[in-house]
């Protein structure tokens, strides 16, 4: 069985930030610094709580559960 790709729309704010992120669908996230260090990991999230970060640039990974 062929497995097609789908798109999703969806919104991530605010950019940039301080303290939280927010996505609006459930989503798998990842927050890794520039050096490459993963700092945060979550799982069906619809936030992601940066306080406490030192100020700088992150990259932010996203991904959802694929259905069977």
């Amino acid at each position: 069985m062929d497995k097609q790709n789908k798109i999703v729309a969806f919104a991530t704010y605010p950019n940039p930030t301080s303290n939280v992120i927010n996505f609006s669908v459930q989503i798998n996230v990842q927050l890794t610094k520039v050096t490459g260090q993963i700092v945060a990991n979550k799982t069906n999230v619809n936030t992601l709580d940066i306080i406490g970060q030192p100020l700088g640039i992150y990259f932010v990974t996203l991904a959802m559960k694929q259905n069977s």
